[in-house]
């Protein structure tokens, strides 16, 4: 299917399909669930932003994130116990 909302091409061909798969989503409850799942990988993307932005404005964490990504950088730690140690420090001082 070629649709071209410049050329105005295939635009109500796409609508018909879109409503023909939503129409065959929805009486088995299948839109739903994926919108549940859905609004729980948003949780945790604000989650996951949010908890970076506080790691990287918190001063104690602030002080040792360029020596960690240096350290990651120059493969003498992993990335995974890079995060375990600012995780570790940003949880025991708050």
């Amino acid at each position: 299917m070629q649709v071209s909302a410049k050329a105005k091409v295939g635009i109500s061909e796409l609508w018909d399909t879109v409503n023909e798969y939503r129409q065959a989503l929805e009486p088995c409850g299948e839109l739903d669930s994926r919108r549940r799942q859905q609004r729980v990988r948003w949780l945790w993307t604000y989650v996951g932003s949010d908890l970076e932005r506080r790691l990287r404005t918190h001063p104690d964490i602030a002080a040792c994130t360029a020596e960690l990504e240096s350290a990651v950088i120059e493969e003498s730690i992993t990335p995974g116990h890079a995060c375990d140690r600012l995780m570790e420090r940003f949880f025991t001082r708050n």
